[in-house]
């Protein structure tokens, strides 16, 4: 059974191609390549935030952060893909956001002090220092996901084809996703892409 920790570290891998990490690189126009066309629908929501994305053989190709609302219209992108064995992993995850509130010791600061101490008729200081940090409240908001479900699609692209992934969202780890190769000799016809392998 996969749990949220497995969402999350998948969506930290996500975020790798704007933190420097596996960024996949698409082929040009000019090179030898396929066209992916990523269509979802999402049949419940949960939360504020949608974050939906594909890799190719591990690399992020494709991710998007929207607000919860834009999962009510089915939505299609498209990338380039390269004419080789793929792995497709797609995924979406939808989560809210909840602000904590803590306490953060700054860095110890010296502070002087003085403490009276008897000395005849007068008043006697003596001067110290104390190093005691100093707590001070600090807020913190943290994502939490909500739902989430991945599929993972093997297929062999062919160059020069159009294949279209149709991803369902049903609710939490329910999701569906198909492959499809569009067009051919009649434009509007449809085929299982070669070698699709879900899991």
């Amino acid at each position: 059974m996969w749990s949220r920790s497995v969402l999350a570290i998948w969506a930290l891998s996500l975020l790798a191609e704007s933190c420097g990490g596996s960024a996949y690189v698409a082929p040009t126009v000019q090179q030898p390549h396929a066209v992916l066309r990523f269509r979802r629908w999402y049949q419940t929501t949960s939360g504020d935030e949608l974050d939906e994305g594909i890799r190719v053989n591990g690399e992020v190709a494709f991710r998007n952060e929207a607000d919860t609302f834009a999962a009510k219209a089915e939505r299609t992108d498209a990338i380039l893909i390269r004419p080789d064995a793929a792995e497709i992993d797609v995924a979406a995850s939808f989560s809210h956001f909840e602000r904590y509130v803590g306490y953060v010791p700054p860095a110890v600061q010296p502070h002087p002090t003085t403490e009276p101490f008897p000395c005849g008729n007068r008043a006697c200081f003596q001067v110290g220092t104390d190093y005691a940090p100093e707590y001070r409240p600090a807020d913190e908001v943290a994502s939490t996901v909500d739902q989430w479900c991945e599929k993972t699609l093997r297929f062999t692209p062919k160059a020069g084809g159009v294949y279209l992934i149709d991803f369902v969202y049903r609710g939490d780890r329910l999701c569906s996703v198909t492959c499809s190769e569009q067009g051919g000799p009649d434009p509007a016809s449809t085929r299982d892409c070669p070698a699709s392998e879900q899991r």
